[in-house]
């Protein structure tokens, strides 16, 4: 699914990930366009300490377009700010992720992964 939402309402959502850490939680944001740094010492909900989104500075009143899968845009595992984002297509007409992701590794033939460093924690 495509959303739109507000650079707060975005950081909100990402410190919503990471607010069970030391701890493991099927939360933890998954990211791609998007680097942040965090400070687990500080408050659950203030951790961030450095958020870009394609290599500039999160605006808190602009406006972003993100892709999502449709579990996280009903607002599951506490994403509430993602569920309360606008929809840029209904539910039911947005594509399924898995299958996105499965047409895209037939068209690319192999996918080669890393650490990209998108998310670092102190």
């Amino acid at each position: 699914m495509t959303i739109e939402i507000s650079g707060r309402d975005l950081k909100r959502a990402l410190e919503n990930g990471l607010v069970q850490l030391p701890n493991a939680g099927g939360r933890f944001p998954q990211v791609s366009g998007i680097a942040l740094e965090a400070d687990l010492k500080r408050p659950a909900g203030s951790r961030i300490t450095s958020l870009k989104i394609g290599g500039a500075p999160l605006q808190d009143a602009k406006m972003y377009r993100v892709a999502i899968n449709d579990f996280l845009a009903r607002g599951g595992d506490g994403y509430d700010t993602l569920r309360d984002a606008k929809k840029l297509l209904p539910v039911d007409d947005s594509p399924l992720l898995a299958n996105q992701v499965m047409v895209y590794v037939r068209q690319v033939g192999t996918v080669k992964t890393g650490v990209e460093g998108r998310i670092r924690l102190r």
